[in-house]
């Protein structure tokens, strides 16, 4: 498995807001012969609509659509994610208008627009405002990873352990030896098989034998890696599965350190 200095940028969810065929076939062309998916709306109000639905990690934003245009659609989106003090995680929206003014582009800007692209779009313009979005959503999600894997691991909780009567104690750990091994290795043919359901499936079931025993880095890595894996981010289930090998060799020490003692 390459080194998580090698991550590939991530793949994204675009929506294309636009009311013309033509617009919205050649932006899709455009995305997804780069690995991105595409979602199409053609106004501002279904624009809204697909945000409560689904999660995007950006909209292409056309001023000028019936029924609601793209300046008053932005408003509204930015209304809603101040609305909830941050549970919304805020929403990268770029322009793509007819007008090249300097006067349109402030005019996007001002309505809360993160940056502005002038049709007829630039092929090349476009796909390099998309790998810097890509590039700066997987940097935010490994350096969440590395914040996680700095915690403090407290392998084994003595409070945790207190309770539990030393010959159940023993099987406990017996299991957990056998259980770690295969477990990593389960979700390493999983991410070979581009399956993400059973690497969170997997991660899952990491997290709960983990947390037991409060093993904390351990434990909040599986749960980040469950939730990326469930969300079907195959760029960053790679490194995440990577950095939990150190994790579970130092719980394995412990416990079989713990085991002897018993």
């Amino acid at each position: 498995m390459p080194s998580v200095q090698n991550k590939a940028t991530q793949k994204l969810n675009v929506l294309i807001a636009d009311d013309h065929l033509i617009n919205q076939l050649f932006i899709q062309a455009i995305l997804t012969g780069t690995g991105h998916s595409c979602f199409v709306a053609h106004n501002g109000v279904e624009v809204l609509s697909l945000l409560e639905e689904q999660v995007y990690d950006l909209v292409l934003m056309d001023g000028q659509m019936p029924v609601m245009d793209g300046y008053d659609a932005t408003a509204e989106i930015r209304r809603r994610e101040q609305a909830a003090g941050g549970v919304i995680q805020r929403k990268h929206i770029i322009a793509v208008t007819a007008s090249g003014s300097k006067y349109d582009e402030k005019h996007c800007l001002d309505a809360g627009m993160d940056d502005y692209i002038a049709k007829p779009i630039d092929p090349k313009v476009l796909l390099s405002k998309i790998e810097a979005i890509s590039r700066a959503k997987t940097n935010a999600k490994y350096n969440q990873v590395k914040s996680i894997l700095e915690v403090d691991q407290n392998m084994l909780s003595t409070k945790a352990l207190a309770s539990i009567k030393p010959d159940d104690l023993k099987k406990i750990v017996i299991m957990m030896l056998e259980f770690l091994p295969l477990a990593y290795q389960q979700l390493i043919e999983a991410y070979e098989l581009d399956d993400p359901i059973r690497v969170s499936q997997i991660a899952h079931n990491l997290a709960g034998s983990t947390s037991m025993v409060d093993v904390a880095a351990l434990f909040k890595a599986s749960i980040l890696l469950e939730q990326t894996a469930r969300d079907g981010d195959l760029e960053n289930i790679e490194p995440m599965i990577t950095e939990l090998k150190p994790l579970i060799d130092d719980y394995i020490d412990e416990l079989s350190k713990l085991i002897k003692a018993l």
